[in-house]
């Protein structure tokens, strides 16, 4: 089992040093000295949590940390086969769970990285399966809130959310749980506004060898015209990549209230998709946003995904592997060769599967009606 068997990479060590420094002089004394404290305040506080029940077990943090983040893999599946079975049948219900449970990104980042995207991703699936499946908007909403309050790109499904509701009630409920996602932020913003601001709100990932990003970096080293090409691209990456990615996901919310018929899963996912193909920072851990929601959208586009980001992580793991046992991987900027040709060809597979989501029907009314 990989967290038994790993310490994972950068990600779990800089959580053991912020979960002690929590512990010995407080959150927001993090926020306001330490700027690579980009998260929101609840994993910090799991964090330091992680920290106390480690020291107390005598069991080294990664694995104390680690071990929640790898549950909820099964309550992943747990959805999928759910949501599959009454689409289908029971057969294709397992094979969505069991095809997850053996997917390469959800193992990877999960068991080995040492980071809380997973759960962002988990409880993004949850909303929309919680709206969709079940009619039950508040919980949606407090879902949503949840994994916004673990990292803030989520922030990136409530218009997508938003555009499947055709009752002002239930916007109004779904809109309620939501808020509540508000008040740990609260402290927060009073006390350390500007700290907080500087350091989630305003960050921005390694300008690395993924994408748009990676075009640009192989261009730029390449002599005459090409190299100017990928300078102005890089350029426009870092000015416009955030802005873009907003757009992208309004203009995708806009379709799919024209078309008024995209399938809400299908619609949910190309928010993570779009963000990971226009995004002008790169995290190897992002990659899992989008594998819970595209799974229950497509369980063949999912296992492709899956596969091909895997395999592309999975590299660049193999690549900053320190030699030391338990396996570590130390990352630094600048993905070695040759794991960018294989981050290139799970990016343009990443374009195809936007591309299928954007033209995916929805094939009957949801039980929980949120269609309406």
């Amino acid at each position: 089992m990989p967290v038994a068997a790993s310490l994972g990479s950068n990600d779990i060590f800089t959580w053991e040093i912020f979960g002690r420094w929590i512990a010995q002089r407080g959150l927001f004394d993090l926020y306001a000295y330490n700027t690579t404290f980009n998260h929101p305040p609840l994993p910090g506080y799991y964090s330091a949590a992680a920290i106390a029940l480690a020291d107390w077990l005598h069991v080294p943090f990664p694995i104390v940390f680690k071990l929640p983040i790898v549950c909820r893999d099964a309550i992943v599946a747990f959805l999928l086969f759910k949501l599959w079975r009454r689409r289908r049948d029971d057969l294709t219900g397992w094979t969505a769970a069991a095809m997850y449970a053996w997917a390469l990104t959800p193992i990877l980042v999960s068991s080995y990285h040492g980071n809380t995207d997973s759960v962002a991703a988990a409880a993004w699936l949850l909303s929309v399966y919680l709206a969709t499946e079940h009619g039950a908007d508040f919980a949606a909403g407090l879902a949503l809130a949840a994994a916004i309050n673990v990292k803030l790109i989520p922030i990136l499904g409530i218009p997508a959310a938003l555009a499947c509701y055709r009752s002002r009630k239930s916007v109004m409920r779904f809109c309620n749980g939501l808020a509540l996602g508000l008040l740990p932020f609260l402290p927060v913003v009073v006390v350390v506004g500007a700290a907080f601001y500087r350091n989630a709100i305003v960050y921005s990932s390694n300008f690395d060898a993924w994408g748009l990003p990676g075009i640009a970096i192989l261009l730029a080293r390449s002599p005459g015209v090409f190299g100017q090409v990928g300078s102005a691209l890089a350029a426009l990456c870092i000015s416009l990549g955030k802005p873009l990615i907003i757009l992208a996901v309004l203009a995708s919310v806009a379709w799919s209230r024209w078309k008024s018929a995209i399938d809400p899963y299908a619609l949910a996912a190309l928010a993570p998709a779009l963000f990971l193909a226009l995004t002008p920072g790169f995290g190897v851990q992002y990659t899992q946003y989008l594998c819970p929601l595209l799974y229950a959208a497509s369980i063949r586009d999912g296992t492709v995904y899956a596969t091909l980001s895997g395999l592309f992580i999975g590299l660049v793991y193999i690549m900053f592997w320190t030699g030391t046992f338990p396996w570590r991987s130390f990352h630094s900027s600048g993905f070695p060769m040759p794991s960018p040709i294989l981050g290139l060809i799970a990016w343009v597979a990443l374009l195809v599967i936007i591309r299928r989501l954007w033209r995916t029907p929805a094939t009957e009314v949801n039980v929980g009606g949120q269609i309406r």
